[in-house]
């Protein structure tokens, strides 16, 4: 979804992809834009829970996110 919104590729400006793996273990993420709508930047965060089960499964968020 952040992809989506920004449209460039999270954590670009990493060399390694262990450094970025180590920064989303550590809880890092991309900042979302001020301009995102809240709607979609409460789900960008909820995609990005910890825990896999408090992730939206896909079929909500066809249905609450697209017509």
């Amino acid at each position: 979804m952040w992809e989506l919104y920004v449209r460039e590729h999270p954590f670009s400006g990493y060399d390694f992809v262990m450094d970025q793996e180590n920064d989303v273990l550590d809880g890092k993420r991309p900042v979302i834009p001020e301009s995102c709508p809240e709607k979609y930047s409460m789900l960008i965060t909820k995609c990005w829970a910890d825990d896999p089960a408090m992730r939206p499964p896909y079929s909500r968020i066809l249905s609450e996110h697209l017509p």
